[in-house]
């Protein structure tokens, strides 16, 4: 019997970078949901088109769907996730962060150049 599939996957978010010339980037945020039992996770996987391929150069991932993304500019990115503490549930983080991303040109990838965290807050 057929039991149907055990995961759901959701595009959230589909993003454009172009942070310099020739360069182009897919930034996108996906959602996978447990349907067959317990857990729920988020992705945010960035790709470049390269010799006919595709090359990742950037990933990450986060529980409870909590990644969001935000595109400042072409060579800015804002990424969104949830923080959990040492006492805090499963279900529940008691805080959030949100890192900022700058396109290095000299090492041809975005980093972190900023961390801010506050509480969580509930959509």
């Amino acid at each position: 019997m057929d039991q149907g599939p055990e995961w759901y996957v959701q595009l959230y978010e589909d993003i454009i970078l172009r942070p310099a010339p020739g360069v182009t980037l897919r930034l996108i945020n996906l959602d996978t949901d447990h349907v067959g039992g317990v857990g729920d996770l988020g992705y945010a996987l960035m790709y470049e088109c390269k010799g006919g391929g595709l090359k990742l150069v950037f990933h990450t991932e986060g529980d409870d769907a909590s990644i969001t993304l935000k595109k400042i500019n072409d060579r800015t990115f804002t990424l969104g996730r949830a923080v959990y503490r040492k006492n805090d549930a499963e279900c529940c983080p008691s805080m959030q962060a949100t890192d900022t991303y700058v396109w290095s040109a000299k090492d041809h990838t975005f980093k972190k150049v900023k961390t801010v965290e506050s509480p969580f807050e509930q959509d």
